[in-house]
């Protein structure tokens, strides 16, 4: 998240110009409206990403955290909207100033919560996302890591199952990116499952389908329809990587588990 806005702010910059990011410890002692939600009284930690840069009018300010919204020729328009729904997820929000030709600031107020008991498990592993196009495979990165996995990221999958040769104990899961025109992923998929007994969870966009019989002969044990979703994807990345993979009984694939009566 905290990268997004940096990199946001260095794109609406001039080149070297200064980018401030401050961070402070604050409380709010009565529940506070902000530009982008609002917030009960309690400890919260205030991000601040400020730029001096060309702004933003009123018109685009309403529409900067709607996926698919951007104003740069080769931006995805999921880097913000990603941001706002983690942030949302936490019980926090966003407060944005900006002005034309004057610059804007980003604060993100997070509230601060009890460290994690001993003995919970938090989030975490190293994740390798396959085949998604360059100009994603950035906010792809950022998702993870701001759900606390490790990603590495490949456009190639032919460099990707060099490193699954290299290091196969190296990744827990991967991602693969499955396009319905070519079906690579499906294909790498194979290829990987043979290198390293990984679970492999399969990216689709929300108009494809792979068949239950495919998804099962790969195996594939989890699917991830685009646009991701940082609290649905959170919950598949838990049910095969961590604790509560570990935890659970032996894993099933996508097809077996809807093979099964319930």
């Amino acid at each position: 998240m905290i990268h997004n806005l940096i990199r946001n702010a260095i794109q609406a910059s001039e080149p070297g110009a200064a980018i401030d990011v401050q961070l402070e410890r604050t409380r709010l002692p009565v529940r506070r409206p902000l530009s982008h939600g609002e917030l009960p009284s309690g400890a919260y930690a205030r991000i601040r990403v400020s730029d001096t840069g060309r702004g933003m009018d009123e018109a685009t300010r309403a529409r900067i955290f709607e996926p698919f919204f951007t104003t740069r020729p080769a931006g995805t328009g999921l880097g913000l909207a990603t941001a706002f729904e983690f942030v949302d997820e936490q019980g926090g929000a966003f407060d944005v100033r900006s002005a034309p030709d004057v610059g804007s600031a980003f604060e993100v107020w997070l509230p601060v919560h009890p460290e994690v008991a001993p003995g919970v498990a938090a989030a975490g592993g190293t994740v390798m996302i396959v085949g998604a196009a360059r100009s994603a495979l950035q906010d792809d990165e950022e998702t993870l890591a701001a759900l606390g996995y490790e990603p590495i990221g490949y456009t190639d999958p032919d460099a990707a199952l060099a490193a699954l040769r290299a290091e196969p104990g190296r990744f827990d899961l991967l991602i693969v990116e499955n396009r319905p025109s070519d079906s690579l992923g499906l294909t790498f998929a194979r290829r990987a499952a043979r290198i390293a007994e990984r679970p492999i969870v399969l990216s689709l966009s929300a108009a494809d389908v792979v068949r239950p019989e495919v998804l099962s002969a790969v195996p594939i044990v989890d699917v991830a329809h685009r646009p991701w979703r940082s609290n649905a994807l959170g919950l598949t990345l838990r049910r095969h990587v961590g604790a509560e993979a570990r935890s659970a009984p032996p894993r099933r694939t996508v097809a077996e588990d809807r093979a099964t009566p319930h």
